[in-house]
């Protein structure tokens, strides 16, 4: 049997208590998120969403890549519990435009499919042809609506402080929610716009 020095009993105590001191400060951030992501958050370009909430770092390669895609798309997105609001425009203000809808409650197709889906935005319904699509990875699917929109300048137009939005599809929704703080979205967006001229 081994007997331990007390000096080795008071390296185990304070390894122990460092642990603990650790893994209460991870709790509390990962509180701090979930409640963060409740309320709903913004990413705006240049940021990758959920970038550095993984508790495990990431490698640096993957820093790299996903610091060159944020570098490089004009995107912003809402989240919350229920899955996002996607804003995309990768030729300015002038070239097409992309609005995608992404939750746990969208249908998620094994194939992709175009189909008529209503959707209303702040009252205003209107019925658009979209393309549905699955998302993510064995368990984790999602359902995803993308909306072709016209141009970046229109779709930078569309977007408001506050706006709900519901996706319905036959008449039955499929995905509904309410942003905040568009506006902040709105601006980051046209801003990368107009240096992709």
């Amino acid at each position: 049997m081994r007997y331990y020095s007390p000096e080795e009993w008071a390296a185990f105590a304070k390894h122990g208590a460092e642990v603990e001191a650790a893994n209460s400060e991870q709790r509390k951030l990962i509180g701090q998120r979930y409640r963060q992501l409740q309320e709903g958050l913004w990413f705006l370009p240049g940021e990758e969403p959920f970038a550095g909430w993984s508790p495990e770092p990431a490698s640096s390669s993957q820093r790299a890549t996903e610091k060159g895609k944020a570098d490089k798309d004009c995107t912003v997105s809402y989240w919350t519990p229920a899955g996002a609001v996607i804003m995309s425009a990768l030729e300015g203000r002038n070239g097409p435009a992309v609005i995608q809808y992404m939750g746990y409650s969208i249908p998620a197709p094994d194939k992709s499919q175009s189909r008529a889906f209503s959707l209303t935005q702040s009252g205003e319904i209107q019925t658009v042809t979209a393309l549905i699509s699955k998302v993510g990875l064995r368990s984790k699917t999602m359902g995803m609506v993308s909306f072709a929109v016209p141009s970046g300048a229109i779709l930078v137009g569309a977007i408001e402080d506050i706006q709900d939005y519901s996706l319905a599809d036959n008449g039955k929704t499929i995905f509904s929610g309410q942003w905040h703080d568009g506006l902040k979205a709105r601006d980051a967006l046209a801003q990368c716009l107009a240096q992709k001229k």
